[in-house]
């Protein structure tokens, strides 16, 4: 049977100043019920005013900017979590082909070699480590 994991690109609430994504957990009854996850992110603190004071908050990182032609390591600002980290390829989920995981980097798998170009999306999520 196959599993997979499915998360939405947090969106960015301007009204509101902060990211926000839409998940499904069980709810008291044991059904799946929406709920809104809030999230941080480096440059639009939701919860807290300050990175030292976030105490391993979740971040939203777009890396969009460092992506060179068939390059395939990226850097975060700060070191996350290993199993913390998810990351998306032009909105789509592809952390099952990370490789490499290091303290605040990763690399794509070679297969992304001739796919990654300039045009595209790259966004990372994770807890930040402040251990």
């Amino acid at each position: 049977m196959a599993i997979i994991r499915i998360n939405r690109v947090p969106k960015y609430n301007q009204t509101e100043d902060r990211y926000e994504q839409n998940i499904k957990v069980l709810g008291p009854s044991g059904n799946l019920v929406s709920q809104l996850n809030i999230l941080e992110t480096k440059d639009v603190p939701a919860i807290s005013n300050s990175m030292s004071a976030l105490g391993g908050g979740i971040f939203v990182e777009n890396l969009t900017s460092s992506i060179i032609k068939d390059k395939l390591q990226y850097a975060t600002s700060y070191n996350f979590l290993q199993n913390s980290l998810c990351v998306f390829y032009n909105g789509l989920n592809i952390t099952n082909d990370l490789v490499n995981l290091s303290s605040n980097s990763f690399s794509l798998k070679s297969d992304y070699t001739g796919v990654v170009v300039p045009e595209d999306t790259l966004l990372a999520l994770y807890t930040v480590n402040n251990g």
